[in-house]
């Protein structure tokens, strides 16, 4: 899978302004175009918002992955955002984040996180590949720069962690939500391990 395929150029932002990451969230989503990927914006910044209230998505090494299961997304879709001063996205290592990469999907399309996460990391582990996303003019050079790393997803990566049964006990305790968030997490150990 090509996970660049759900970017464009309209779905490129090179100058946020914001510096908290809830702003920053939805600076990015009033300068988007609504062009039928996103159903109801609003609907779907509140839900992203209400995501982000749980937990940070700012991983580390300058880069966020904001993302959150929609009813709102018509199909899945990535904005990807750039921020000169940095924002801050309460990130797991205290630096403010440059690269913001959104992702939106509807509830049936859980594994795409996975994918934009994996995708994600790779840009975190490569210097130069990150310097030159902060360094493109043009949303066309961010799209260039992402389509020159793209990799296979590990399919490993979509498995989940430990396997319950429906007839397990535990199960009725599984909350979608945390398994998505377990399954980014392990990814992100294996990949920058």
């Amino acid at each position: 899978m090509h996970l660049w395929r759900f970017l464009n150029e309209d779905l490129v932002v090179l100058d946020v302004q914001a510096r908290d990451r809830m702003s920053a969230l939805r600076e990015i989503m009033e300068r988007i175009p609504q062009n039928g990927r996103i159903r109801n914006k609003e609907k779907a910044l509140r839900d992203l918002l209400d995501r982000e209230l749980l937990s940070t998505t700012g991983i580390g090494g300058g880069f966020a992955v904001p993302h959150v299961l929609t009813e709102e997304a018509n199909v899945p879709t990535l904005v990807f955002a750039r921020s000169e001063k940095g924002v801050d996205f309460q990130a797991k290592d205290g630096r403010p984040v440059h690269l913001i990469l959104v992702a939106f999907a509807s509830p049936r399309k859980k594994n795409f996180f996975i994918q934009c996460l994996y995708h994600a990391v790779q840009v975190l582990k490569d210097p130069e590949q990150f310097r030159r996303l902060m360094q493109a003019a043009t949303p066309e050079e961010v799209l260039s720069v992402l389509g020159r790393k793209e990799k296979p997803v590990d399919r490993a990566l979509l498995e989940p962690a430990v396997t319950i049964s429906k007839d397990d006990p535990r199960w009725k305790w599984l909350n979608p939500r945390q398994a998505v968030g377990a399954y980014l997490a392990r990814a992100a150990s294996e990949v920058l391990a």
